[in-house]
């Protein structure tokens, strides 16, 4: 599906504040994102935009909703080797944001990318 499409996280050398970690933030941080980058493909406006199966209330996740959904598609067996990394909704600093990278391992780890990384998107909603 559309899980594996690419995207930047936004401009290089451009802070957008009030982008949490937290549990339930990724809506929002998807909204600050999407309306404070001037980037076309940016990976919270791809989620945004994205309609599903009819739904339309997708976001980019958060770095603890990313983690969270990683462990649990891991646990559900639901292979996620080869995925690399994908985009949370959480900025790092002006260069840089927090990504979910899956390891070989097994592991599932939060880590951070340069904006400007073509990288993957997994859209998630409230259910």
């Amino acid at each position: 599906g559309t899980s594996a499409q690419g995207a930047k996280w936004g401009d290089l050398n451009l802070s957008i504040s009030g982008t949490y970690p937290d549990f339930g933030k990724g809506l929002e941080n998807s909204i600050i994102i999407a309306a404070n980058n001037p980037g076309v493909n940016c990976a919270a406006k791809v989620c945004l935009d994205l309609v599903r199966n009819g739904m339309s209330d997708w976001f980019l996740p958060s770095s603890q909703e990313l983690l969270t959904l990683s462990k649990e598609l891991k646990k559900a067996n639901i292979s996620l080797i080869g995925y690399g990394s994908i985009w949370s909704s959480t900025q790092k600093n002006d260069i840089s944001a927090f990504d979910v990278r899956f390891e070989l391992s097994g592991e599932v780890l939060i880590s951070d990318m340069v904006k400007s990384s073509d990288m993957k998107v997994y859209p998630a909603r409230r259910y």
